[in-house]
Order: C-alpha cells, then structure tokens, then sequence
C-alpha cells in the first residue's frame, strides 16, 4: 500500500506533460492530538505534555486540475511530500519528535472564473497519508530513542481559500503496542501557478 501511495504521488509531475493546469503548492499545518508520549520538565516554568499527533507540518506538493466532469465545481488531485517535527529542550535535556509524511489526496472546490490563483471558495478533501521515518527521541540525563512502525492513514481537510481545518487519522506501533497518532491541525497552503495559470480555482 505505501509503496503504490509513493508511487502515485511522486509521478504526479509527469501531468505536466498532458493538456492540465498544473500547480506547486506550499503549506504550514499546526497539529495537535493523540496518545501522550511524553512531559518535559522544564525549570521555573509549567510542564510541556508531548502527543503522537502533535507538530508543525510544513510541505511542498504538486496540484494537477483533473479534466472537466459534469458537476458543478473541480476536482483537484494534490500530492504532498513534507517534515512534522516537534523540537525543544527540557531539564534532562533536548528532544525532538519527526516523521516525514507523503500524502496523496483528492479536492473538490467551487467552480469559478474569479480568484484563480486562490481557489474559489469552499473545498473539501479527502486523502491519504502515510508517515516516514517517525520517530521520538530526548538526548540527556534521560536519553531515548524511539523507533515507531507506521501505517497508511487517512486525512480530511475542509476550508475557504488557502485556509482549513483538517484531521489525519494515524496509528504508530513500537514493542507490539499500537498507539494513536490522529490529530486535528488548521492550516494554510498557498498554489504557485506553474503551467496553464491556475492555483486552487479555474482560469
């Protein structure tokens, strides 16, 4: 399944060569939720809880506007490669919390002739996810070293232009034990109009 995902997603650059828009989009999420992982101490000031599913995601994709369907409004599909990453430092010493996910995900927005770069109002999407190299670690007096297994998920988005609120549904496993790592996130992604002139909306 991971594989297949991968492969999707990264061949989504070759629609360049087909008659769709085509557009590189960058985004920043907040994320929160899921089981506690940790609490970091810190001096003179309160106690920092760690969740699985807590982070800031930053990402890079490809969005390819699909051909037209006889439905009032768009369909979009969005690839996207990133790192969502928790960092800091406690009394025992620094910690950091990293996994890399790939997602592949299907949008379906107004269509509209105006705001072509920025999308023409309410979207939904729904999508794919699955997470890299995710893993927890704390360097100091109380050193660890956390390896997790993970598995495809499975990411909501709603929002009005760049704008939304989403929900990643996501299991790790480490020593047998299954943990969840959903969370809620709002974000923002931002099209770059690469070929044919468009973002998120229609030319």
């Amino acid at each position: 399944m991971k594989q297949l995902l991968a492969l999707i997603a990264l061949s989504l650059p070759t629609v360049a060569l087909a008659d769709w828009p085509l557009a590189v989009t960058l985004g920043l999420e907040s994320h929160t939720g899921g089981d506690r992982w940790d609490s970091i101490e810190r001096s003179g000031e309160p106690s920092r809880d760690i969740d699985l599913g807590d982070g800031l995601y930053f990402s890079g994709g490809v969005a390819a506007q699909l051909p037209e369907w006889p439905i009032n409004g768009r369909l979009t599909l969005h690839s996207r490669l990133g790192v969502k990453t928790v960092l800091g430092e406690g009394d025992d010493g620094r910690y950091s919390k990293l996994a890399y996910p790939l997602e592949l995900g299907l949008r379906y927005t107004n269509d509209c002739a105006l705001f072509s770069t920025l999308g023409c109002g309410f979207f939904i999407e729904a999508g794919a996810v699955y997470p890299f190299s995710a893993h927890y670690r704390m360097a100091g007096s109380q050193e660890r070293d956390d390896d997790f297994e993970t598995q495809p998920g499975y990411s909501l988005r709603a929002g009005w232009f760049v704008f939304y609120l989403g929900y990643w549904h996501q299991r790790y496993q480490l020593n047998n034990e299954d943990y969840d790592a959903s969370s809620l996130n709002v974000g923002i992604e931002v099209p770059v109009a690469v070929k044919g002139n468009w973002g998120f909306g229609r030319e």
